[in-house]
C-alpha cells in the first residue's frame, strides 16, 4: 500500500470531521478506544473481545465437511495451485508450506481459517501496542498507523479469498449481480451463486439507495470469512464482505454442538472470563436481543451502515457519556460486547431505518453522537 496515496484520503478525513491535527510527537502514543472505561468495565470489554474472538476461531475449525464445500475433488489441485501462487505472492513461507502438505479439502481449509484468523490477531496485536501508552491524543500519524494496519488485512484477505473464490454461475444470481452494477453503481460484485445472500443485498441496497443513505462500492460473499458480514475500506472505497448462507447455516449449527460449546467455556474459564458475563447474562434476562431489531435483513443493513461514519480512530474513541450507559446496554446484546462509538451509531441508524423510530433515550444518544451534544 502506497501511504503517501492513502494519506491524502485520511487527511481529508481528518480536516473534515475534525479541523486540521497536528503532527505527532514521538512521545505521544493513539488513543484509547476504552479510555473512559472504569476498570471493571475496560474488563469486561477486552473479556467480551476475547471470547468473541476464540469463537471465531474455535467453530469454524469443527465445521464439519466444511472442506468439502470449498474444495471439492474436481477443483480441490486448479484452487490449491492458486493458493500456492497467492502465498508465493505474499513471501509467505510459513503459509506456502501448510498448503503444500495439505492433502484435501479439509486440511487446506484449516490452512486458511488459521490464516484468516492470524490476520485479525496480527491486527488486534498491533492495534493494542499503539494503544497500550495512551496519552489521549489522536494524531495524522496514528490515524496512518491505523489505516496501514486494517488494509494490509484487507488486501491479503481479499487475495485468499479470490484464490478460493468462484464466480457465478446462477443465472438468477448473474442477474442479481448486475443489477447492482448497472443500477447501483457497484464496481466489483461477486456473490458466488449465493442465491439467498445476493436477495438480500438487492433489497437492502435498493431500499437505503432510496432512502439516500451510502451504499458500499463492492460486495463480496465469502464461504471462509469469519464473521457474518464486515465493512472495510481500502483507499476511498468500501466492500461489503458477508458470509454465504452455507457457511452461516453450518457455523450456527457447529456453535450449538455441545463439543463446541464446552471447548469456548474451557477457553472462558481458563481465562477467568465467567465473572464478566455477568453483565451480559443481565440484558439477556431483560429480553434484550442479540441486535437491535429482529428483521431477517438487520446484519446486511448493518454491515451497510457502517458506511455512513467515519472509518478514524478520532470518531470509534470518542467517549460516550456515563448517562447514557443504560441505554447503550439495552440497544442490543451486541452494543454490549462491542461498545466502540461506530458500532453504537451503527445499530442505531439501522433499527432507526428499519423500524422507523428511536426510543426517546435512543434518539438522544443518537443525536449526542451525530452532533457531539
Amino acid at each position: 500500500m502506497a501511504i503517501a496515496k492513502s494519506a491524502r484520503v485520511i487527511i481529508g478525513q481528518v480536516n473534515k470531521q475534525f479541523g486540521k491535527i497536528r503532527k505527532a510527537k514521538p512521545t505521544e502514543y493513539i488513543n484509547s478506544a476504552f479510555n473512559h472505561l472504569t476498570r471493571e468495565e475496560k474488563a469486561i470489554t477486552a473479556s467480551n473481545k476475547r471470547v468473541l474472538l476464540a469463537q471465531m476461531e474455535v467453530v469454524p475449525k469443527a465445521v464439519q465437511g466444511m472442506g468439502e464445500v470449498i474444495f471439492p475433488g474436481a477443483q480441490f489441485n486448479v484452487k490449491k495451485a492458486k493458493l500456492l501462487e497467492f502465498a508465493q505472492k505474499t513471501g509467505d513461507k510459513k503459509l506456502l508450506r501448510q498448503i503444500t502438505q495439505a492433502q484435501d479439502g479439509d486440511e487446506l481449509y484449516k490452512v486458511c481459517t488459521d490464516y484468516n484468523m492470524g490476520l485479525i490477531r496480527k491486527v488486534e496485536h498491533n492495534a493494542e501496542m499503539l494503544m497500550s501508552n495512551s496519552k489521549g491524543k489522536v494524531t495524522l500519524e496514528m490515524e496512518q498507523a491505523a489505516y496501514a494496519l486494517k488494509t494490509e488485512r484487507a488486501e491479503k484477505m481479499f487475495g485468499i479469498y479470490e484464490a478460493i473464490g468462484k464466480k457465478s454461475t446462477n443465472p438468477e444470481v448473474l442477474k442479481i449481480e448486475e443489477i447492482l452494477r448497472q443500477q447501483y453503481g457497484m464496481k466489483n460484485v461477486n456473490l458466488q451463486d449465493d442465491l439467498a445472500r445476493g436477495e438480500e443485498i438487492l433489497e437492502v441496497v435498493k431500499g437505503l439507495k432510496a432512502k439516500g443513505h451510502p451504499i458500499p462500492n463492492n460486495v463480496l460473499v465469502s464461504d471462509l470469512h469469519p464473521s457474518l458480514g464486515e465493512l472495510v475500506r481500502v483507499n476511498g472505497e468500501s466492500t461489503m464482505i458477508l458470509q454465504s448462507s452455507e457457511y452461516y447455516s453450518r457455523f450456527k449449527a457447529a456453535s450449538n454442538n455441545p463439543q463446541i460449546k464446552q471447548d469456548l467455556l474451557k477457553l472462558i474459564t481458563q481465562d477467568d472470563l465467567l465473572k464478566y458475563s455477568i453483565p451480559l447474562q443481565k440484558a439477556m434476562h431483560r429480553g434484550v436481543t442479540m441486535h437491535s431489531t429482529t428483521n431477517p435483513l438487520h446484519a446486511v443493513t448493518h454491515e451497510c451502515m457502517h458506511g455512513i461514519h467515519p472509518n478514524l480512530i478520532a470518531f470509534q474513541t470518542g467517549k460516550i457519556p456515563a448517562r447514557f450507559k443504560p441505554t447503550v446496554e439495552n440497544i442490543s446484546l451486541y452494543t454490549n460486547m462491542n461498545k466502540t462509538k461506530s458500532e453504537i451509531i451503527t445499530e442505531l441508524e439501522t433499527k432507526l431505518y428499519l423500524t422507523g423510530s428511536l426510543k426517546p433515550d435512543e434518539m438522544e444518544l443518537y443525536r449526542h453522537i451525530k452532533t457531539g451534544r
